[in-house]
């Protein structure tokens, strides 16, 4: 059994058409009747699958014998060949990939939802995954958006590293947004966190920005006499 592998070591089988699959492959030396099995972490058999080629491949969407969604976590696959003729086994090779179908943290801290914003406002938030991007893209997009229901966005803030706690428990600044700069009215932030299984997360808040600006501010007359 050679060259096996899975195509993708952590995906996301919920079905919203990224990395909803992975595929095991391997060559044989010859033709011979393979088997392809996955266990969970409690050594379990969850699906298997047999064929007689000269080539492995199986295709994982990430459920069971019964058709049903597997528990998010780590399952560990391996292949078995047997010659049909002599029943000679080769060497079992075995692999591990990672069912991840959610963003773990992704939460907009500060402003609270439906609140009355002005001036300058630190936005708050938490952006981590267990399986965050580590290749440095970007792991999480801070976004505003005009009305209540927007249908396009304004990126504040992105960042290759994860938005944590730190020592005090506090959450870090995401963004201080100068909301002087925007016309008053209805707002929804939005914050989008993105991990290696291509899932991305969508947390929004509603806010108001009001701001009160003095405009046209002049005398009639800067000099004048008022001598009756």
């Amino acid at each position: 059994i050679n060259n096996a592998q899975a195509t993708d070591t952590i995906f996301s089988p919920n079905q919203d058409g990224s990395e909803d699959t992975t595929t095991i492959t391997a060559d044989l030396t010859a033709v011979a009747d393979w088997t392809v099995e996955i266990k969970n972490a409690s050594d379990q058999i969850v699906r298997s699958v047999s064929a007689r080629a000269a080539i492995v491949s199986f295709l994982w969407n990430g459920r069971d014998e019964s058709d049903q969604q597997v528990p998010d976590g780590a399952y560990t696959w391996t292949i078995n060949a047997t010659d049909p003729v002599t029943q000679a086994q080769a060497a079992p090779v075995s692999g591990t990939v990672k069912v991840d179908t959610v963003i773990d943290t992704s939460e907009i801290r500060e402003p609270v939802a439906d609140a009355n914003l002005s001036g300058t406002v630190a936005i708050k938030g938490l952006a981590n995954d267990i399986n965050r991007r580590t290749d440095g893209n970007t792991v999480w997009y801070l976004q505003y958006g005009q009305g209540i229901n927007p249908t396009s966005w304004t990126t504040l803030a992105s960042d290759w590293r994860p938005a944590v706690l730190d020592a005090f428990n506090n959450p870090p600044t995401l963004y201080n947004w100068n909301t002087t700069q925007r016309v008053n009215g209805d707002y929804v932030l939005r914050l989008r966190v993105i991990d290696q299984a291509g899932n991305i997360s969508d947390t929004r808040i509603p806010v108001t920005l009001y701001n009160i600006a003095i405009n046209n501010a002049q005398a009639t007359d800067t000099i004048f006499s008022p001598n009756q």
